[in-house]
């Protein structure tokens, strides 16, 4: 029979070990470091790509591909003007909702994967040979696959965990990043670059609070590159120093860039080892097209610990007309010429206000009414500064 004191001993080695697991998950625990940052060198791409989804630099084209339900088109885009030099037709395949693309030497790998609405079952990744592409057809392999976890598939539109944008290719696997609409996290899966079907279990997660949109490895696999945004705001994740096989496990930086809220970012891939191209598709505030990035902006000194805003914007009910205020204040005097312009958060143009050259404001206000009300705004300002488009909750 135990004694009291052997009880108590035993509480005590439980209580203890208890704390050591806890300490060891909170020490192994991922923290992601956000900074500020914000893009300047941006192309539009010809109307031919307006959903540009997925995109991967080979042959001194950016080679890319609208989302659902277009064309089984890639098309190689000049990344120095964005026009579109040739397009590729990719024979006996469909575009249920194609949204990454990912190379390796020999090959294309198209992810026809998007399930927003959590409902797909034909979940596919086609193998396009390069070599392919200078042929009169275009025959791709496949990869098909589901989600072991996934049981239910009855609709849930952007209400589940079991939707993915991302694929990136590296060591004979392709890694595929989850788009998590119900916790914001991504989901890690791997699957062998190689015609076949599989059933598929995540590795590791990561919690990024955000949509994941697009993934690439650095040509020397060193670092890994999300695109993602939340409620359109886009960011960056830069994934270093990382143990084989995990990149969760490495060192990781989120990079927001609030000053163009309202664009849709899908797909990131490297130039070269310095350099990432970041794609968004048309929305009603911004064209399709992408940034050009060096990585070196992304760690030095052109990132901010804080959003570097030019203006303080204040949102302000009037209770007795039921209208709202945005109130826009500048860290100086506000001196034309500018416009304004405030969008739903649907990206419906609600109002627009000019100052002309020359003229001072000490304060802007822009009245919103009641009938256009909206969850939040999108105001984009332009002046002879650039162009900024903020995001007003």
């Amino acid at each position: 029979m135990k004694t009291k004191k052997s009880i108590i001993n035993n509480f005590t080695k439980i209580f203890v070990l208890f704390w050591i697991v806890l300490a060891s998950y909170a020490t192994n625990a991922q923290e992601i470091r956000t900074v500020y940052y914000s893009p300047t060198d941006f192309k539009k791409i010809d109307n031919k790509v307006e959903e540009i989804s997925g995109i991967v630099y080979y042959d001194n084209y950016l080679w890319g591909h609208n989302d659902s339900g277009g064309k089984t088109n890639i098309y190689a885009i000049n990344p120095k003007t964005g026009e579109v030099s040739k397009t590729k037709t990719i024979s006996a395949c469909r575009s249920n909702d194609w949204e990454d693309i990912s190379q390796n030497k020999e090959s294309f790998f198209i992810g026809d994967f998007g399930n927003n609405r959590g409902n797909r079952k034909d979940l596919t990744i086609y193998i396009v040979n390069k070599k392919s592409l200078y042929e009169k057809s275009i025959i791709p392999k496949k990869i098909t696959f589901r989600y072991a976890k996934q049981k239910d598939f009855t609709i849930r539109n952007h209400k589940h965990n079991f939707d993915a944008e991302a694929l990136a290719y590296l060591n004979d696997t392709l890694w595929l990043f989850s788009k998590n609409w119900d916790n914001h996290k991504t989901y890690l899966y791997k699957i062998e670059a190689k015609p076949g079907d599989y059933t598929l279990s995540p590795s590791d997660s990561l919690d990024v609070d955000a949509l994941i949109t697009g993934a690439s490895f650095s040509p020397d696999g060193k670092t890994l590159v999300l695109s993602a945004y939340r409620n359109y705001v886009p960011c960056i994740i830069t994934i270093k120093d990382f143990p084989e096989g995990e990149p969760f496990a490495g060192t990781c930086l989120k990079i927001d860039m609030p000053k163009t809220a309202g664009i849709q970012t899908e797909g990131v891939c490297f130039k070269d080892e310095n350099t990432v191209f970041l794609s968004a598709e048309k929305t009603r505030i911004f064209p399709q097209g992408f940034f050009t990035i060096p990585l070196s902006d992304l760690e030095g000194e052109k990132t901010n610990s804080e959003p570097d805003f030019e203006y303080e914007i204040h949102r302000i009910s009037n209770n007795d007309s039921n209208d709202e205020i945005l109130m826009l204040f500048g860290k100086e005097n506000i001196v034309g010429p500018v416009s304004i312009l405030a969008y739903s958060k649907k990206g419906r143009l609600i109002r627009k206000r000019e100052i002309l050259e020359g003229d001072t404001k000490e304060k802007i206000s822009i009245k919103i009414p009641s009938d256009k009300k909206s969850k939040w705004y999108y105001l984009e300002i332009l002046s002879p500064n650039g162009r900024t488009v903020r995001k007003v909750d």
